[in-house]
């Protein structure tokens, strides 16, 4: 999985956007904050066109 830092939308506080696969190998996308020990879902949605090649760009680095 990718986890990237999302600073346009951190003003109140601070939110990441994961990109990674599922238990059925769909690409999905979850954003997400950090309030002590809990992490609280935003949002979570399939991948589109433009993060899918973002997550397969990223993955041939690695």
């Amino acid at each position: 999985s990718l986890t990237i830092y999302d600073p346009l939308h951190s003003d109140e506080e601070d939110r990441f956007v994961l990109i990674g696969s599922s238990h059925k190998n769909r690409l999905l996308v979850v954003v997400h904050t950090e309030r002590g020990d809990h992490i609280r879902i935003i949002s979570a949605r399939k991948a589109n066109k433009n993060e899918r090649k973002y997550y397969e760009k990223d993955a041939k680095r690695s």
